[in-house]
């Protein structure tokens, strides 16, 4: 049902990185990962993506900046930012037009319920 729906991973922890983008496939996404923000920009111009999920902190381009490239290029692609920031600094993100905020570490069953949300409003 899902292999249409195209979702961007971008995290500069490498094995965070796999395993989101693993457990992604098993739902049946397509998915490209970006292990850093310049990357991922790199990415977005080459490839149409339904969704992209964001770490905040990294070297280089960080999610927020991440997130100003997209909204410049792609303003309505949804964009989820994912943190270890606190949830007062998540709803800050969120202000900047990221769809959602998810904590770190992950919890792989609300990060789906979330990413299903966002990409199939009506389910």
């Amino acid at each position: 049902m899902n292999t249409a729906l195209k979702i961007l991973v971008v995290d500069d922890d490498a094995r965070a990185l796999h395993s989101v983008a693993h457990f992604l496939r098993l739902e049946d996404y397509d998915v490209d990962e970006a292990c850093d923000g310049n990357q991922a920009a790199l990415l977005f111009e080459q490839v149409k993506f339904d969704l992209v999920l964001s770490d905040v902190m990294m070297p280089g381009l960080n999610g927020i900046a991440l997130l100003a490239h997209i909204r410049s290029v792609a303003p309505d692609i949804p964009v989820l930012l994912m943190s270890g920031f606190t949830p007062v600094e998540g709803n800050k993100i969120i202000k900047l037009e990221a769809v959602d905020f998810i904590m770190k570490p992950l919890d792989l069953d609300v990060l789906l319920s979330k990413i299903r949300r966002v990409l199939d409003p009506k389910s």
